[in-house]
């Protein structure tokens, strides 16, 4: 695309060299004629000023706006770099539509140049920003950006008894206010991101630098998200229920300080993921000397690697069938307190704090095609508990890790859940049901923590959805949400209250 300004700027500067050339010959004394024939064309050239001069405001507009363009275009490129294959088929179409981009962007540099001659002041207003997902800006040359966006999410909750007779829950919550700034530096190879959350207290959620060494390979230093259950990795913004599984949160960790490898084979369709990190949870020191290990693959069996979200609200009409898998290797350093019980956390009087070995592996699949979706996951967590059981001090630690099942040294738990959302309103209405089960375990990993015991040793949970859709507000708008808990013993009767009902309603906005 060109700009319209060049023939305006070229008739600007002929009336202006027609305009001064009757007083360079201003020494011959001039027919009445002459200079009648003289004032009409002077006449004339004062038309073209005018229009001229009319059209200036609005072509230093339009240049602005088509230098927004090109750096959201920048910015896009660059994530499809990130994101693409590796094979040479694919990069090469990636350079020639960058080579496209930059050539582009010379042209338009050579139009602004070519209209500051003329330009009245800077009109107000635009800044030269540009809203895609956030408000982004990018230097002329495209080696610096910087978009900042954020969202919030403002949430009714009504929790009832199993039996609808009593309120156990009523309250309005603020549940996520989030700013989060991105882009990169000096190249679009290395990137940064920063968010922060001021819902309850201002937070640090994610800080990150990460370096793209070549097509399909990354390197990643800071904190973000443990890469294991991916309902939990999928930001709350792209979630179609409106709050995760509690299977998701039983086993789960959390935001961590670490240093990743990750990237993209096999022409986009594997995505791998490796990381070391302290295992504490967010912008904490290591609670020990060993580092948490983390792996993670996904595959596309059918089309390409799609970025984590639930449901399918735009209507794909490529359907997207992909299979994942985890395994996180993790010493649990054992606090004084779990669960409102008292521990001996150095059973062996060295001086250390005691460990507990856990080992947890997961497996899922996703699929979405033409608004419907459907995704299932599993977890298995083994838990080695070597003496720390044993010992006198301990008991009761013991006898609340018996009640939840298993006995000895080492505690086996596992859960899933199965979830399918559609549009039964194209692009505005979905619905989506959603049923889970799992083992409750008492120990918390990813520097997490319980107040209490778990009501019961298993967890069957039944929710269903209405979810909203509007572009204007970035997808998810407004949501309903019904859930059905009911804890199960594992011998002997429930316990009283194993039932609940919950009630969310939640709207979403972002900007």
């Amino acid at each position: 695309m060109r700009c319209g300004c060049n023939k305006w700027v070229a008739a600007a500067w002929a009336v202006a060299a027609v305009a001064v050339s009757p007083a360079v010959q201003a020494q011959k004394a001039p027919a009445v004629a002459s200079l009648a024939e003289e004032l009409q064309r002077i006449r004339t050239d004062v038309e073209l000023v005018k229009q001229a001069v009319v059209q200036v405001p609005t072509l230093a507009q339009a240049v602005k706006d088509i230098d927004a363009k090109l750096a959201v275009l920048e910015q896009d490129v660059a994530t499809l770099r990130e994101t693409a294959g590796a094979s040479p088929e694919v990069v090469g179409a990636i350079d020639r539509v960058a080579a496209r981009v930059d050539a582009l962007a010379q042209e338009v540099a050579a139009a602004r140049a070519e209209l500051a001659a003329v330009e009245r002041p800077p009109i107000a207003g635009g800044g030269g920003a540009s809203h895609h997902g956030g408000f982004s800006w990018a230097t002329d040359d495209g080696r610096f950006a910087l978009s900042i966006g954020g969202y919030g999410q403002i949430r009714s909750e009504v929790a009832l008894s199993g039996g609808f007779d009593h309120v156990d829950e009523a309250t309005l919550r603020i549940r996520r206010a989030r700013l989060a700034t991105k882009g990169h530096l000096g190249s679009d190879r290395l990137t940064f991101k920063l968010v922060v959350d001021a819902a309850k207290s201002p937070s640090l959620h994610d800080l990150y630098l990460d370096y793209r060494f070549a097509p399909g390979l990354a390197l990643r230093a800071g904190q973000w998200k443990t890469q294991f259950i991916r309902q939990f990795t999928t930001s709350s913004t792209r979630l179609a229920f409106v709050e995760r599984s509690r299977f998701v949160d039983n086993y789960r960790y959390d935001r961590d300080v670490m240093v990743a490898l990750h990237g993209q084979a096999l022409d986009g369709r594997l995505g791998y993921y490796a990381s070391f990190g302290n295992g504490a949870g967010r912008a904490k020191d290591n609670d020990n000397i060993d580092f948490n290990q983390v792996v993670r693959l996904e595959y596309a069996l059918v089309g390409a690697l799609p970025k984590h979200e639930e449901g399918d609200w735009r209507g794909r009409d490529d359907m997207s069938l992909v299979v994942t898998g985890g395994f996180v290797h993790d010493l649990v350093a054992l606090a004084d307190d779990l669960a409102g019980l008292a521990v001996n956390n150095d059973v062996d009087a060295d001086g250390e704090v005691d460990n507990v070995r856990v080992i947890s592996a997961t497996a899922g699949a996703a699929l979405r095609y033409r608004g419907a979706s459907a995704t299932a996951e599993w977890v298995l967590r083994r838990e080695s508990w070597g003496t720390i059981l044993d010992h006198p001090d301990n008991a009761a630690l013991a006898a609340a890790l018996n009640d939840l099942g298993g006995s000895g040294d080492t505690r086996y738990y596992q859960g899933f859940y199965v979830s399918g959302t559609y549009m039964v309103v194209p692009r505005r209405v979905m619905v989506g049901a959603r049923v889970a089960h799992s083992r409750n375990p008492l120990l918390r990993v990813g520097g997490r923590t319980v107040s209490e015991p778990p009501l019961a040793a298993r967890l069957l949970e039944v929710d269903g959805l209405v979810q909203l859709y509007d572009d204007r507000v970035g997808g998810r708008f407004i949501g309903l949400m019904y859930s059905f808990f009911d804890y199960n013993a594992r011998t002997g009767p429930d316990p009283a209250g194993d039932k609940q009902h919950r009630i969310l309603v939640e709207t979403q906005l972002q900007f």
